[in-house]
């Protein structure tokens, strides 16, 4: 199990460098389009604000992931603070789980409306790609989020089994 979940921080790490490395490109991207309509050159890049969504979309979806393993989301804890180590251990894992629930029907239900999509074989509209190769990376992203509490909840259950002296040492007799 440490394997997978070291694999899986791995992968969330390598697809955040994906990320900021699209990010830096649709930079590039809308720089050269600002350039290329100057007075100078008078011809814009073709479908540019098409593009620039669509690199924006999987930028966001790769980073999702590792901005949660991280920790670098909102985490609004000042309940939690006031709690004992091994209560707040607990609330932890019950809001991961519903997480979990959630992000799992999120996720369900992006699939299916990407296959609704390659069905209906929709297409970009102005430079007329395949919409569901943009739906794929989407569903890519947001599956590596979906396993983020998952592993929490299994970090969280093991540091509840593995150390409650630990939990009960640290805070206990109070709030």
């Amino acid at each position: 199990m440490d394997n997978a979940i070291k694999f899986f921080k791995m992968l969330a790490k390598r697809l955040d460098y994906i990320a900021a490395i699209v990010l830096f490109l649709n930079c590039a991207l809308v720089v050269l389009n600002v350039i290329t309509r100057s007075a100078l050159f008078e011809m814009p890049i073709f479908g540019v604000y098409e593009i620039v969504c669509y690199l924006s979309l999987i930028s966001i979806s790769f980073a999702l992931a590792n901005c949660a393993v991280e920790g670098g989301h909102t985490n609004l804890t000042f309940l939690l603070e006031k709690m004992s180590e091994k209560k707040a251990k607990i609330i932890t894992i019950i809001v991961n789980i519903v997480i979990f629930i959630n992000f799992i029907l999120i996720a369900w239900n992006l699939i299916l409306y990407a296959i609704s999509r390659v069905q209906v074989g929709d297409v970009s509209p102005v430079m007329r790609l395949p919409i569901v190769y943009l739906m794929v990376l989407i569903c890519i992203g947001f599956i590596l989020l979906t396993i983020t509490p998952l592993i929490n909840i299994i970090e969280g259950i093991r540091i509840i089994k593995n150390h409650p002296e630990k939990l009960l040492s640290s805070k206990e007799g109070g709030q």
